[in-house]
């Protein structure tokens, strides 16, 4: 099992691998002042589960905030999104990451689960185990709530997000006006298509370099940034660090 810790100037993580394909996190965060953010997570599923210091954490769910007690989990699979709404305080969080594959009833979107079990699983096909007898979950975002234009512009990104594509070019290949476009994806997600896929390029790069032996440069290039420049301010401005602190985890064996 490996370890790497990273300090921000507001939070320290610390990361667990277990095994080829399972990463755990534990998270202190102290936020000095209320927030609301979006996170997107790329190719690889998180599954967050509650800390000690989580009653502050509210979720957007089917058009709503809502805030769940600590025997709910929430699991996010690939290409889901999720807002968050933080309160002034301490908090502490862990999560599971993983690139394997999961079963298709957990692909629609990010969902809210009931999850009692107090154990930690250093097996990725045990942590799966336990989400199939899992059978009550609330989804965050019922596909019936989103536009027909959004998720087309959603899916499209996600399948090309690496690619050296304009916003506009995404619009022009799917025959949708780029204002339309950006206003129907804005209108059902929360943020522009253009954000939503820089946050994915962050994300993606972010989990290789936990996961693969790659370095910074090579991340950033194949998460599709064109300049390490670009990389590192973007890294920054969403991550809160530069992406050099990011453990290597596969390095460490």
């Amino acid at each position: 099992m490996d370890r790497g810790i990273v300090k921000g100037q507001t939070f320290s993580s610390e990361f667990q691998r277990f095994d080829q394909d399972l990463v755990f996190i534990k998270r202190d965060h102290f936020w000095p002042r209320s927030n609301r953010q979006i996170d997107v997570f790329g190719k690889f599923w998180w599954l967050f589960l509650r800390g000690e210091k989580a009653q502050d954490v509210k979720v957007f769910a089917n058009k709503q905030w809502v805030r769940r007690p600590n025997e709910y989990a929430l699991l996010c699979p690939p290409f889901s999104m999720v807002q968050w709404q933080l309160d002034p305080g301490p908090l502490q969080w862990e999560a599971y990451i993983s690139p394997t594959p999961l079963p298709l009833k957990w692909n629609q979107g990010a969902v809210l689960i009931p999850w009692r079990t107090k154990s930690i699983f250093a097996r990725t096909s045990d942590l799966i185990a336990e989400l199939d007898a899992v059978h009550h979950q609330e989804p965050l975002l019922p596909l019936e709530n989103v536009s027909a234009i959004g998720l087309r512009t959603k899916k499209y990104i996600d399948s090309h997000f690496t690619e050296d594509l304009s916003i506009q070019t995404v619009a022009n290949n799917l025959g949708f006006h780029f204002k339309v476009m950006s206003r129907h994806f804005y209108a059902d997600f929360g943020l522009s298509p253009s954000l939503y896929r820089n946050k994915l390029r962050i994300m993606n790069a972010k989990c290789q370099m936990l996961f693969q032996d790659i370095s910074v440069l090579d991340a950033a290039v194949s998460s599709g940034f064109s300049t390490p420049g670009g990389f590192n301010k973007a890294f920054h401005k969403i991550m809160g660090l530069a992406p050099s602190h990011i453990p290597n985890l596969k390095k460490q064996n």
